[in-house]
């Protein structure tokens, strides 16, 4: 009974922040084509699968290391927050260099990450590209990860992001159904 809770309030929190999922995951849902769409799809659940698994495996290891050394867990926690104390006053008195970190990026995205688009785009009819964007950084998927990684069991990781992968589906099929349309009336901002 516990598990189907567990599962059915997952799925409801996936649910209600699709939203987010839109607003974030909207465009990239976008650009496979008519005939990739659901290898993307199949792919990003397939990816959301593994990564599930290997929180709840994490969760299994770290905690169950934990349980039996308390005084390590102790010392890694001081640890880890003396080394952001540090990190944070250190950066206040450097000042932060924002556009050492844009002009970064726009390397990294002409020269690695726009080109690997494209090649897992048409390889593998966009399942090898959904499979990619699962490791995309987002909040709401490392929420669900805490989660799995607390549950202490990869099966129940797996049947976690599932149930995000389940809730985010609706909203990125509408960004996909509606991009879809507005290009074909010419009107799309992804296909100008």
């Amino acid at each position: 009974m516990s598990d189907l809770l567990l599962l059915s309030s997952a799925l409801g929190v996936a649910l209600l922040g699709s939203g987010h999922c839109f607003a974030m995951c909207g465009a990239i849902a976008a650009l496979p084509g008519r005939e990739r769409v659901i290898g993307y799809q199949l792919g990003r659940g397939t990816g959301y699968a593994v990564l599930g698994g290997l929180f709840g495996l994490f969760g299994k290891t770290f905690f169950g290391f934990f349980e039996s050394n308390p005084e390590v867990e102790l010392i890694l926690f001081m640890s880890v927050f003396l080394f952001l104390a540090f990190q944070l006053v250190s950066s206040l008195r450097r000042g932060w260099d924002a556009s050492y970190v844009s002009r970064f990026y726009r390397r990294f995205h002409a020269h690695f990450l726009y080109p690997m688009s494209r090649f897992l785009m048409n390889y593998g009819k966009g399942y090898f590209f959904g499979l990619g964007t699962a490791l995309l950084p987002c909040g709401f998927f490392l929420y669900f990860g805490g989660i799995a990684a607390a549950t202490g069991s990869p099966l129940r990781g797996v049947l976690l992001f599932l149930m995000l992968w389940l809730g985010s589906l609706p909203a990125l099929l509408a960004a996909h159904v509606g991009s879809s349309f507005l290009n074909r009336r010419g009107k799309s901002p992804i296909y100008r």
